[in-house]
């Protein structure tokens, strides 16, 4: 990727100007990932503030789906060698400096398997460090605090700099034994919903409420305009349903399914178009075959950004009834959701997690309960039949995502947060000229 130039700045929400540009380490698992198009909007987004970022990326995508953003990243990419994750001889760095682990957090020798996967992290945060030197980053960022937060920890330690990282939903709700020492740890901690950060507020007894802060995924609300996108002429008599989604348990695809059964018995018309792969792939076809619903129901698997809005576009209602799974694992707040009110499609999901901080039901979406498939079904018909109720419900949802998740206020959040917390700091204001 080009390197920003050195002569760039930073606009600071306050109005300063950063003569040498704030450099940030990005961590991330994989990239680009289809369900994690929020990390590229975020990053291209503090690009144009003047961020000057590396992305280091623990595994490569195989798949880039034409994601049409990716030619605009300026960022400077270092993708993790595969061999790190396979090969013994990974851990030569350890065995020519055993003590410069030391010291590591004491929860990781609770067992060999512990041990063993931060000795791993040290050794891939070693690579990383070499690959950073003598670029004088200023901070490192993770995304999900799985093992991209792991290696910002020991990277940060071995570079010098702070590090903080963003929790999202899974590595939340599946992942409760280390949150608080790693919240403890890091300069701060971003989370994309308030109800995520209630949860972790009460999960580490408020001890770290200052550093606890929420931004939405903002996104980029001139990119799904409906008017935009041209008319693919496949309109009909059918209620065309679009759903957007991983095939897994907590996105309850299940029941929008039973929901299609129900109203498919009572004679209504209606076309299901679930779009995105998963491990829940065979069984959700099998209910399909065995229910007589290939008619009606299309799995579409992964397909381009560009298509995703063209289906959404040709879509009478968009339907994501979220669930909490078995495990415990819940949805945040899925971006899909915002795209298609953003396009003035209505939404119907459920009110579980975060959901009701973007639905306002009857205002802005419809909520229903989850594993609820009748009234799912009722919710579907009712703004089919109502067509004052669905208009109501298509502009308000309109204007609450322009007015509260788009990309620049997230944005200007995120920049207000790295100014307090780090470029504000005397250690960094003894490193860059400020006008």
């Amino acid at each position: 990727m080009d390197k920003l130039q050195e002569n760039n700045t930073i606009k600071s929400t306050s109005g300063l100007h950063y003569q040498a540009p704030f450099r940030i380490t990005y961590i991330v698992e994989k990239f680009p990932s289809p369900s994690e198009y929020f990390i590229l909007n975020e990053i291209l987004a503090l690009e144009k503030r003047g961020f000057e970022i590396y992305l280091l990326v623990l595994r490569k995508q195989r798949q880039y789906l034409d994601i049409s953003e990716i030619k605009n990243l300026k960022s400077h990419i270092i993708y993790l060698p595969k061999i790190y994750f396979y090969l013994p001889f990974i851990f030569l760095p350890f065995f020519r400096s055993p003590f410069s682990i030391l010291p590591f957090p004491y929860f990781y020798l609770h067992s060999p398997f512990s041990f063993l996967k931060y000795l791993r992290n040290y050794c891939i945060s070693k690579y990383f460090a070499a690959q950073l030197k003598n670029r004088q980053v200023h901070h490192i960022h993770a995304h999900f605090g799985f093992i991209a937060t792991d290696i910002a920890k020991i990277l940060s330690r071995l570079m010098n700099v702070t590090y903080s990282f963003t929790l999202h939903a899974q590595d939340i709700y599946l992942n409760q034994t280390n949150i608080e020492q790693e919240v403890a740890d890091a300069s701060f901690v971003i989370t994309c919903t308030e109800y995520n950060r209630a949860f972790l507020n009460k999960l580490t007894k408020s001890q770290y409420a200052a550093k606890l802060h929420t931004i939405y995924h903002g996104i980029d609300i001139s990119r799904w305009k409906k008017s935009e996108i041209p008319n693919s002429g496949n309109k009909n008599d059918n209620i065309e349903i679009v759903s957007v989604a991983r095939l897994v348990e907590k996105k309850g695809l299940i029941h929008l399914l039973k929901a299609t059964r129900l109203l498919t018995s009572n004679g209504t018309k209606i076309r299901c178009t679930i779009i995105g792969n998963g491990p829940l792939q065979k069984q959700l076809k099998r209910f399909i075959t065995k229910n007589n619903l290939t008619h009606c129901v299309r799995l579409k698997g992964l397909i381009s950004q560009k298509e995703v809005k063209q289906r959404i576009a040709d879509s009478d209602i968009f339907v994501l009834p979220c669930i909490m799974a078995k495990n415990g694992d819940r949805d945040g707040l899925p971006n899909v959701l915002l795209e298609a009110m953003a396009m003035g499609i209505p939404v119907i999901s459920t009110n579980i997690s975060a959901i009701p901080e973007l639905i306002e039901n009857e205002k802005t979406g419809l909520l229903i309960p989850e594993k609820d498939e009748t009234a799912l079904a009722d919710a579907i018909l009712r703004l089919n039949n109502d067509n004052q109720l669905y208009n109501r419900i298509a502009e308000n949802g309109k204007r609450k995502v322009k007015d509260n998740f788009d990309i620049e206020i997230s944005t200007n959040k995120l920049v207000a947060i790295f100014e307090k917390h780090i470029i504000n700091k005397k250690d960094f204001k003894s490193k860059a000229s400020i006008s």
